[in-house]
């Protein structure tokens, strides 16, 4: 099971500070608060009290409920007698190198935020509630696989544009991943930082359009992406909707143009992962030196729409 969520769960009618904490291959948890009300076991309504979306699930639950082992109602059971903040603390300890999206903490505003967010402005709550940067676990670590897995998973759309009003969140999560460093190191002193604009604001100056030095960075978080591992979880299709993207950016800067790399990438790569998509091969082929087209979305599409066609009719033949 490559996803699913670990949730924490409550319900009124057990004592105080008793939780369940369990797992669904689902990445909404309703449908499982419903399925545990509904079971006849159960007295009163379930109620999520927080979840993250995880890779390995089940490795996952596995882990936390050795964490909370101690707290344990009844051997075998996923009940836990522990305050809420002890669970999600010890989840976001422990299951940190496999949160992708982390949901344990949206509804949980101390009264300071409380207090700060009435004087604040529509937007800039809006906007804040909406950012990438509160999708991600840690910036230290955040790279390409992950950025679209959260896109994945948010269903953030991609316009086309080249405008920075467009795609609003797919370009700022790209922007946090080149400037994650700096990010980061803003977070230690300020945990409630938030870039703000539609690019990335960094000393007062916002930033919609990258240099060379930042387009090879975004490239090098795409060369360094297992991409099978990536197309089998979010499908081929959506990994061009949200790549388009990046090679934009990549190529506001000529960068691809002028050296290649990520031509020489896909063609290493799709080769074992589409093997059957001959004729576009030798046209990416021809994109990897300089002088020939430089890498496109169409091309990548194509190659993908070989590979299936040769496919099916394989499997019609073989019928036969």
């Amino acid at each position: 099971m490559p996803d699913g969520i670990i949730y924490i769960a409550r319900n009124e009618e057990n004592p105080k500070n008793r939780y369940k904490v369990g797992k669904s291959d689902r990445v909404d948890p309703t449908h499982r608060m419903k399925e545990l009300t509904d079971e006849t076991s159960n007295i009163g309504e379930f109620k999520c009290e927080g979840y993250v979306v995880v890779d390995q699930v089940n490795e996952c639950e596995k882990v936390i409920h050795s964490i909370l082992n101690d707290y344990r109602t009844v051997p075998n059971r996923e009940f836990f007698d522990c305050p809420i903040d002890l669970i999600k603390n010890k989840i976001q300890e422990n299951l940190k190198d496999f949160i992708i999206l982390d949901y344990l903490n949206n509804d949980n505003q101390n009264n300071e935020e409380k207090s700060r967010s009435k004087i604040e402005s529509v937007q800039y709550i809006e906007d804040h509630r909406n950012h990438p940067i509160n999708f991600i676990n840690n910036l230290n670590n955040l790279n390409f696989y992950q950025v679209l897995k959260i896109c994945f998973h948010q269903n953030w759309q991609v316009s086309g544009c080249s405008c920075t009003a467009c795609s609003p969140e797919v370009r700022k999560i790209f922007f946090l991943l080149i400037y994650k460093k700096v990010i980061a190191s803003k977070k230690r002193i300020d945990k409630n930082f938030i870039p703000k604009g539609n690019g990335l604001q960094i000393e007062g100056h916002t930033k919609e359009k990258i240099n060379d030095e930042e387009s090879q960075k975004l490239q090098n978080e795409i060369l360094e992406t297992n991409l099978k591992k990536l197309i089998d979880e979010i499908t081929f299709e959506k990994f061009l909707h949200y790549f388009g993207e990046a090679l934009r950016l990549i190529n506001i800067n000529d960068i691809e143009e002028k050296n290649r790399k990520l031509a020489d990438f896909f063609y290493n790569n799709l080769k074992k992962i589409y093997p059957k998509a001959i004729n576009n091969f030798k046209i990416l082929d021809s994109m990897r030196y300089a002088g020939g087209k430089v890498l496109n979305l169409e091309i990548l599409g194509n190659i993908y729409n070989e590979h299936i066609s040769y496919q099916k009719n394989f499997d019609n033949y073989t019928r036969f």
